[in-house]
């Protein structure tokens, strides 16, 4: 009689341990009684009854997920491989169990489809400059999508986008181009703006005829500061026509 005594009372002190649960800060558990969903506890210490309660944990933490690289055509027909990084949590529990098998797995392979179809319907150039749009506009979906697994997508980073050594070849090329034609407009807007310029001094040359004669003799003084022998002097043409004038007449 002692020993079935002492027996059932090991037996008790095993099963009160068993259903002894504790919860960190961070955690929380999803508690099925006979199969049907009964709360969620935690955080702290809760008690499961043995084969008659079953309980999942789940981390409440922010989970940072890595997208492998995915080929992606673009827009204007250029292939490359994209790898980006999500950043999300569980927020419902209860669904993150009950709605999807796996949360993660589910959660993985669908930031793999949203990341090819989201980028691509976007040219390449924009794929390269325009990231953090890109970045808004995956979250957006992928959050949408997610809402009813009881997970808040909260962050998308594009990390790499990798392109064929052609293509890269044909952006230096291009790159090329834009810098040459850039040059040329700021040149054409030098010599417009230069020749405005022109313009208002000659009027207010014409204004004061004294005006020029000084300005041929400064002209005349810096050309004889210089060490060369040769010194060309600008000769008004009403002067020159005056004399062919008289030289026909003649």
């Amino acid at each position: 009689m002692i020993n079935f005594v002492l027996g059932a009372l090991v037996l008790v002190i095993i099963l009160f341990a068993l259903s002894i649960k504790i919860l960190r800060e961070y955690e929380r558990a999803v508690v099925f009684f006979l199969g049907r969903f009964q709360r969620v506890f935690g955080p702290g210490l809760i008690v499961i009854i043995p084969g008659v309660q079953q309980m999942v944990r789940v981390d409440l933490r922010i989970v940072v997920l890595d997208v492998p690289p995915q080929d992606i055509i673009t827009r204007d027909n250029v292939s490359v491989k994209v790898n980006a990084v999500v950043y999300f949590r569980v927020v419902d529990p209860r669904n993150a169990i009950i709605q999807v098998a796996n949360f993660l797995e589910a959660t993985s392979q669908l930031a793999q489809t949203t990341l090819r179809s989201v980028l691509g319907k976007h040219e390449l150039d924009a794929l390269l400059a325009e990231r953090e749009k890109l970045n808004v506009d995956i979250q957006t979906v992928l959050d949408s999508q997610t809402d009813a697994w009881g997970i808040k997508v909260s962050n998308v980073e594009i990390k790499h986008v990798d392109i064929d050594v052609s293509m890269v070849r044909a952006i230096a090329q291009q790159a090329e181009a834009e810098r040459t034609r850039r040059a040329k407009v700021i040149h054409a807007e030098g010599e417009l703006q230069a020749s405005e310029k022109l313009l208002q001094a000659a009027r207010m040359l014409a204004q004061q005829p004294q005006a020029m004669q000084l300005r041929y003799l400064q002209t005349l003084g810096s050309i004889a500061g210089d060490k060369s022998s040769t010194i060309v002097f600008p000769v008004p043409m009403d002067l020159l026509s005056s004399f062919l004038d008289l030289i026909g007449k003649r």
